[in-house]
């Protein structure tokens, strides 16, 4: 069993956006990152998530959506998806993690849901923001998500003017690497012969003959 009291004290001082809420999907804390980001005009606690993050009368499930909450319930497990989210400055593409939290027969009984918003996303026209809304955009928005953090290698397909670069950087600056510089090569103008070189050096005297 979690105290809610305890419970709440922890997250409060989480540096993330978390929130707390029961089977129901209503709210029972918000802590201090999540009141900052996404700066709701009156409390959270005592609604519902569905309605307050995405302005749905029935949870996102019934609604077309994913839901964090029902798959954990059909799981037990933790669960990860990625949500567009309605805040005072606009729709946000939020990736979620949400955890479950037994109760004192084994149940899950209370949810945490970790919020970190898509910085490098949107729904309104940017210089340089990903923007869409579709299924598959999501889709590749959540393969962004969970590929970032990790320090695996990213090939990346698709037609000229598709947006392969700007995906690179929405990987780039979700990742731990985004305080350093994104280089980005045109290897079109690299011809085959010298493509390996130019990129990754050579030895003195390889081409000598």
């Amino acid at each position: 069993m979690h105290p809610l009291p305890e419970l709440t004290a922890f997250l409060e001082n989480l540096p993330e956006p978390h929130i707390l809420f029961d089977t129901q999907y209503r709210i029972l804390a918000a802590n201090a990152a999540y009141r900052r980001q996404f700066g709701a005009q009156r409390s959270v606690v005592g609604r519902t998530c569905y309605e307050v993050s995405h302005h749905y009368a029935v949870p996102c499930d019934q609604a077309g959506e994913s839901c964090p909450l029902a798959q954990s319930l059909q799981s037990g497990q933790r669960e990860r998806v990625l949500h567009l989210h309605h805040t005072p400055r606009g729709e946000v593409y939020v990736n979620i993690e949400l955890s479950p939290l037994p109760g004192p027969k084994g149940e899950s009984a209370y949810f945490v849901e970790k919020m970190e918003p898509l910085q490098v996303t949107g729904t309104q026209p940017e210089a340089t923001a990903l923007i869409g809304r579709s299924d598959a955009f999501r889709h590749m928005l959540a393969l962004v998500a969970r590929v970032a953090p990790s320090h695996a290698n990213v090939l990346l397909q698709g037609e000229s003017g598709t947006g392969k670069e700007l995906v690179a950087r929405a990987v780039h600056e979700a990742s731990g690497r985004t305080a350093h510089a994104l280089v980005a090569v045109d290897c079109a103008s690299l011809p085959e012969t010298l493509f390996e070189s130019e990129l990754f050096g050579h030895e003195r005297g390889a081409f000598t003959g």
